[in-house]
């Protein structure tokens, strides 16, 4: 599988992420939660690749795509320099990560992104409610598509924490086992872990703990 696709837009939904639309291949289908390999046509970058996840759900007519610019090399620099018009080639479909069924999405700062694509998928087919999002971050300004996350789940079962900004309507809080115990009534569901490895461990300690027996993991680079 590989796919040749030009960018129709570029935007920036934070100050260290960058979303690009793209034309999509009327054939393609994926996992929502999974990203594909992404390189670039262009001399000199044949050996260079990045997985990017995929945010948009597969009824779309284009592909959405958020990354973080926080790489500084040579081939990252070529991505995020990408303008409308310009093209990238998405091959093999990356990551383990699979809607399972109802249950807890705990997320830090990026990794919201594989759970994006999922609960697009899962308010287009009427079966979000039941579900709840835990997504913490430094600041306010860090949330990728809070707006989106909030009207996806009603203003209900989401929450969000705030480490390093105190803000009416946040927690200013990391994720702990208090939090957890406080906003989670049955461990016996599952529970789906995205965000940098250190986290997911830290995070997967405290379910086991608690109870938790299935515990679906998606490590996401910082």
């Amino acid at each position: 599988m590989e796919y040749r696709l030009k960018i129709m837009a570029i935007d920036q939904p934070t100050l260290e992420t960058k979303r690009l639309i793209a034309v999509k291949p009327r054939d393609f289908k994926f996992i929502p939660g999974r990203a594909v390999n992404v390189s670039l046509p262009k001399a000199g970058f044949e050996n260079n690749s990045r997985a990017i996840t995929i945010t948009s759900p597969n009824s779309d007519y284009y592909f959405e795509f958020i990354f973080k610019e926080s790489r500084r090399d040579r081939f990252n620099e070529a991505l995020n320099n990408l303008k409308p018009g310009d093209e990238i080639v998405v091959s093999d479909m990356l990551g383990n990560l699979e809607y399972k069924g109802k249950g807890v999405f705990i997320a830090h700062e990026t990794g919201i992104l594989p759970f994006i694509s999922i609960l697009r998928e899962l308010k287009q087919d009427d079966v979000i409610n039941g579900n709840m999002l835990i997504y913490s971050a430094k600041t306010r300004s860090d949330l990728i598509l809070e707006r989106e996350l909030k009207h996806l789940f009603g203003g209900k079962n989401i929450f969000f924490l705030l480490s390093r900004q105190k803000t009416d309507g946040y927690l200013n809080k990391s994720t702990d086992k208090d939090l957890l115990k406080e906003k989670v009534s049955n461990f016996n569901q599952e529970f789906y872990i995205a965000g940098p490895e250190n986290f997911i461990n830290e995070i997967k300690t405290i379910l086991v703990e608690l109870g938790a027996t299935s515990i679906n993991v998606e490590i996401v680079e910082p």
